[in-house]
């Protein structure tokens, strides 16, 4: 009852998903719109490139944070539909077959209570109308990547995902699902660890990369 009278409230009136206070048919309003920069950024992480469709700017730093810390797991649809727009219009994201995503280890899933990744994956796989599947296991716990220093990040996420034996999923393309990405360790090391089992094509995607962006205000 609950979750019904919550989606009534914020879902059903046709609210913008993000601020909730401007009537929209669409998923997020022209006045958040105006407030996300929307690039065609990618960088390399060794021989993949990570995809990214928004500048790293103080607005969609603000909506991660509340997606993932502060438990407003619907901000995924607006973010999902952002993400399949870009695919949409970028050859080098076509012919997908696969959508997989950066695990979190038991413990720090169990006290946040969702994986963002998979959430991401999830809503996004609906859209394009594939399958998502789990490659990997997160099997140690690390620090949060944003707490170490860059010069510290491979090291700390070093060997800290299995992979999922009997995928059968050779020649796929496998597009692999993380909501941030600054370095690319963590996507490096989660693509290395997929390839021990399976013989396949990664591209990486996120929603934006912290790399270059805005300071807090």
């Amino acid at each position: 009852m609950k979750k019904m009278i919550f989606d009534f409230i914020f879902f059903n009136q046709n609210y913008c998903y993000v601020c909730k206070d401007e009537k929209t048919e669409n998923l997020i309003c022209s006045s958040c719109l105006e407030r996300l920069d929307f690039i065609d950024g990618n960088f390399l992480v060794d021989n993949n490139r990570v995809y990214y469709p928004l500048f790293y700017n103080n607005y969609i730093k603000e909506i991660i944070r509340e997606f993932k810390f502060h438990k407003k797991t619907y901000l995924v649809k607006p973010l999902a539909a952002i993400l399949f727009k870009y695919i949409s219009q970028k050859e080098e994201l076509k012919d997908i077959d696969y959508v997989s995503f950066i695990p979190m280890e038991q413990r720090a899933l169990f006290d946040r209570g969702f994986n963002q990744a998979q959430l991401l994956a999830n809503e996004l796989a609906d859209l394009l109308d594939v399958e998502v599947i789990s490659l990997i296991e997160k099997n140690k716990k690390t620090r949060e990547q944003n707490k170490v220093s860059l010069t510290q990040r491979k090291e700390n996420i070093k060997n800290s995902f299995r992979p999922i034996d009997d995928c059968n999923i050779d020649g796929k393309t496998i597009l692999l699902i993380d909501d941030l990405v600054t370095t690319g360790n963590t996507l490096r090391e989660a693509s290395q660890t997929i390839l021990i089992n399976n013989k396949v094509n990664i591209k990486f995607l996120t929603i934006t990369s912290s790399r270059i962006g805005e300071d807090d205000d």
